[in-house]
């Protein structure tokens, strides 16, 4: 129940404890079983914020021989967790070598991901961010990545000064997400661009 929760996006905080806490059930999987869901459990670790746990599950996960699309979810996992323990060069290299792989989600995850580090860290100009992040606006479509995504694209076109395609942007975020908890967050920031333009003279 936990790993459908996870997998659905509900109780997220929640389920993700629930299954970090009975991770090990996925030993005796048979492979095909033992994979996906040790990889969902890894994930769960990664979101409960147990970096301990999460490098155990994904030195179980390596030991099963995983293919080239498996190892591409486990190396993005790999750069998640370097971060958390702040090795942000270390971060950076394992979604460098995800972004050359095949599991489509995992690559467009690792540029986001390795972008926001690099923006983070002042190691890459916002607007270069804004051309990777444009090329892989239609690399991975849907769900929470989609939404993250175009969030993130939207708020950099307005830092950059190009309000049209950021309120463009957001506008399809907000239009397309109506359902998401954060989505009153996005128009906050559309009434907070108009503000800046027609109130404050951004637009003169």
């Amino acid at each position: 129940r936990a790993a459908a929760k996870v997998a659905a996006g509900e109780d997220i905080l929640n389920a993700a404890k629930t299954m970090n806490a009975k991770g090990d059930v996925f030993r005796a999987y048979p492979r095909e079983i033992k994979m996906k869901l040790g990889i969902r459990t890894a994930e769960a670790a990664i979101i409960a914020g147990d970096i301990k746990s999460g490098i155990k599950y994904l030195g179980m996960l390596a030991k099963e021989e995983p293919r080239p699309k498996e190892i591409d979810q486990l190396a993005f996992m790999e750069g998640t967790l370097k971060q958390m323990q702040g090795n942000f060069p270390g971060a950076i290299k394992a979604w460098e070598e995800v972004e050359k792989g095949e599991h489509r989600p995992s690559v467009a995850k690792a540029v986001l991901s390795r972008t926001d580090l690099q923006l983070t860290k002042k190691d890459i100009k916002k607007k270069d961010v804004i051309k990777e992040l444009e090329n892989l606006r239609f690399a991975w479509r849907g769900g929470e990545f989609e939404f993250s995504l175009l969030r993130k694209l939207g708020g950099l076109y307005l830092d950059v000064g190009e309000y049209r395609k950021g309120l463009r942007t957001l506008r399809t975020v907000v239009s397309n997400f109506r359902g998401n908890p954060n989505a009153a967050e996005i128009t906050q920031k559309m009434e907070a661009a108009f503000i800046d333009l027609y109130l404050n003279g951004a637009a003169d």
